[in-house]
Formats: C-alpha cells, sequence, structure tokens
C-alpha cells in the first residue's frame, strides 16, 4: 500500500474517533443538540460509528425525542457502510413495524445478511422464522442450521432451541445425547428450564450418564430462579435418595 494511501487512512481514523469523542462529551454534559449536530455532520459523511449512535438515540430517544423513522433512516445509512448491527436492526424495525409497514420477508433479508456476517442475534431470528414459516416457507432443516450457527456463536436461546430439535428430531435425526449436550451448554449459560430438563435427563441417564447429585445441582439452580417444577423435583429427589441433596 502506498504511503500516501496509509497517511490519509490513519488521519481519517483519528479525525472519525476525535469526532465521536467530543460528541460523547456533549452528550455527557446534556447537551444533546450540540451532540446530535456533530453526529449528523460526521454520520452524512459515512462515519458508521455517528450513525449508530444516532439511530440509537432516536430509537430510544435518548436526549432527543424518540423517532422511529429518524432512527430507521440512519440504521438504513450505517447499513449501507456494511455495519451489521444496522442489518439486524433493520430487520427487528421490519419485524415490529416500527417506523415502517411490518414486512417479515423484509426482516428475513436483512436477518439473513447480518447473520451471514456471523451475526448470532440474526442467526436465531433466522432460526425462529423458519422455524414458524414467518416471511419465508417454513422450513425446519433451515431452522436447525441457523440455531446450530448461533448456538457455536454462543447464543444462550439458540442452544435452548436446538437442544429441543434434537430432542424431538425435528429437522434433524433425533439424539438424545446431542440434545444433552446442548442442554447442558444452555444449563451452564443460565437458562433455568435447561436446567430443569438436563436435571431430568440426568435423573434418567437419558443421552447421559446418569448422575443423580448432578441432577440436584441443576435443578438447585433452577429453583433459585423461581422454576417451580424444579423446585418440585427437588423435593422428590431429596424425598426418595437424600444423599444426593447432601
Amino acid at each position: 500500500m502506498q504511503k500516501w494511501l496509509i497517511l490519509f487512512l490513519l488521519t481519517y481514523v483519528t479525525y472519525a474517533s476525535s469526532v465521536l469523542q467530543e460528541a460523547k462529551k456533549e452528550y455527557a454534559r446534556k447537551h444533546y443538540v450540540k451532540a446530535q449536530q456533530i453526529l449528523k455532520h460526521a454520520g452524512h459523511q459515512g462515519n458508521i460509528q455517528a450513525q449508530l449512535m444516532l439511530a440509537d438515540m432516536y430509537a430510544n430517544g435518548r436526549g432527543i425525542a424518540k423517532n422511529d423513522k429518524n432512527a430507521l433512516f440512519w440504521y438504513e445509512k450505517a447499513s449501507m457502510e456494511g455495519s451489521v448491527e444496522a442489518l439486524y436492526q433493520l430487520g427487528t424495525y421490519y419485524l415490529a413495524g416500527n417506523g415502517v409497514e411490518r414486512n417479515e420477508t423484509k426482516a428475513v433479508e436483512f436477518y439473513l445478511k447480518a447473520a451471514q456476517k456471523d451475526d448470532a442475534q440474526s442467526q436465531y431470528n433466522l432460526g425462529v422464522m423458519y422455524e414458524q414459516g414467518k416471511g419465508v416457507s417454513k422450513n425446519e432443516k433451515e431452522a436447525f442450521t441457523w440455531y446450530l450457527k448461533a448456538a457455536q456463536n454462543d447464543y444462550i436461546d439458540a442452544k435452548y432451541n436446538l437442544a429441543t430439535l434434537y430432542y424431538k428430531g425435528i429437522g434433524i435425526k433425533k439424539d438424545k445425547k446431542e440434545a444433552a449436550f446442548w442442554y447442558r451448554q444452555s444449563a451452564d449459560s443460565g437458562d433455568t428450564q435447561a436446567q430443569y430438563i438436563i436435571g431430568q435427563m440426568l435423573l434418567k441417564g437419558e443421552g447421559i450418564k446418569k448422575n443423580k447429585i448432578l441432577a440436584y445441582e441443576y435443578w438447585l439452580m433452577a429453583a433459585k430462579n423461581s422454576h417451580e417444577k424444579a423446585q418440585d423435583a427437588l423435593d422428590l429427589l431429596c424425598k426418595e435418595s437424600p444423599w444426593a441433596c447432601k
């Protein structure tokens, strides 16, 4: 790369960063109009972070009046600059019909673009839409594919849904061992329903080695988060096998 181009890029990055810092300072001082002016100027020049900050301000009414149409405008700008976050947000706006007519097909288009850039939440949302047939023809195999990608990117809800597909044999051959693996992954990430289910599987030795002590531990975690069935399971386990609860 030629030296003049490297120098130009470094200068631009430094300028873009300084603009954002100035806008953040004005925002922190509650000078919202000034912050908005700085961000608009930078946003129209193609500064992605400025575009995203403006979109967020409009979307959530941070310092300025909430305006979904204006938020949508800036997310569209950022998406054209290649922002994955903007693509995800656009999908969500079209899905909910915020600032734009509700359009599930358009939502899928934006989620797909973000998912192809490895955005876990978009991958999960695509899985849901394929599973439910929203914006696309119902396709359980595609749902499985996108849940798997999202789960591999550590998205908790995707781990749970993936486990359920394996357990029931939806979109993939039934596999209790894989189901147990992903329920446990979800449980270890804090999902209370997964904690309850993996406890049941451990109690029965279903897809995983039977282990009442470990079942007790998972049910205890779920019960501490007010999962009633887990509490009932704990009570019964400790009555029938008190040694497992010590």
